[in-house]
């Protein structure tokens, strides 16, 4: 097979292979995934990967529930230190360009 022609069927091969994977994601009844390692992917069960989850989560030695959600104080902190940044990099800027 000449060079041309393997090019040819390993496209084909790529849009066959997301094609199959753009249906399989649409599909509700099951989870699509990355693996733990390497580059492959993982199919279950909607169900049982909720099941999974739900069964790691409510392990007590390694999760404790939250006492309130820390959404807002990160956010704040966050928004403060791009302040902080976009100070530095302004008069950075205005030193720079003097």
């Amino acid at each position: 097979m000449c060079m041309v022609e393997s090019l040819f069927h390993f496209k084909l091969f790529q849009f066959c292979e997301r094609k199959a994977l753009y249906k399989l994601k649409k599909d509700r009844s099951i989870m699509v995934l990355p693996a733990d390692k390497g580059t492959a992917l993982v199919v279950l069960d909607t169900k049982e990967y909720e099941a999974k989850c739900l069964n790691l989560l409510s392990d007590t030695d390694t999760y404790e529930p939250l006492k309130k959600d820390p959404t807002a104080s990160l956010q704040r902190q966050l928004i403060e230190k791009l302040k902080a940044i976009k100070t530095v990099v302004t008069y950075q800027n205005r030193n720079f360009n003097k």
